[in-house]
């Protein structure tokens, strides 16, 4: 379990990392812009499902 969560864990952390960079060189995109949000929603949600295993 651990192994996919930290897979899950680099592959959205690299699409916010992308996703960060473009939004830096078209700050007018907000489709762009969303999906960013929708990202770090994300990597919250596998914060908090790895914290719910753990307890």
């Amino acid at each position: 379990m651990r192994v996919t969560y930290e897979n899950q864990l680099q592959a959205v952390n690299a699409d916010i990392r992308e996703t960060q960079a473009y939004v830096n060189r078209n700050p007018g995109d907000a489709d762009a812009r969303q999906h960013l949000m929708d990202a770090y929603q994300e990597k919250a949600l596998l914060y908090q499902l790895a914290l719910d295993r753990i307890q």
